[in-house]
């Protein structure tokens, strides 16, 4: 996500050649960050050391929230952070979102 794949694994998604992703915890939070700001908190290695790394609170809240849901409705983290994701101003630019409006599983 933050190298700017996103718009390259979303088009793939819609043409139905990528079918189901597996991802880590940094894909979840820079796609959200994506969706909800238009870009991604990047400067990992000058921010991490004194705490100011990224926008902590908004994802951090989702992602207990999608948790949460995830557990509650037995559709896991991945699709319940897709469908978190899908309702933000950037949508268009998420793959979480992506997958959430075209059925494609993520885990």
């Amino acid at each position: 996500m933050q190298v700017g794949c996103g718009p390259v694994l979303v088009d793939l998604l819609e043409r139905g050649i990528v079918t189901a992703l597996a991802v880590n915890g940094s894909f979840v939070i820079h796609d959200y960050e994506i969706a909800l700001h238009g870009a991604t908190s990047e400067l990992v290695d000058e921010t991490i050391r004194d705490g100011s790394f990224g926008w902590a609170r908004e994802p951090a809240e989702v992602y207990a929230r999608a948790c949460a849901r995830g557990a509650r409705e037995g559709i896991g983290l991945g699709r319940a952070m897709a469908l978190e994701t899908e309702k933000l101003p950037n949508a268009h630019r998420s793959v979480l979102a992506a997958c959430a409006r075209l059925g494609v599983p993520i885990t």
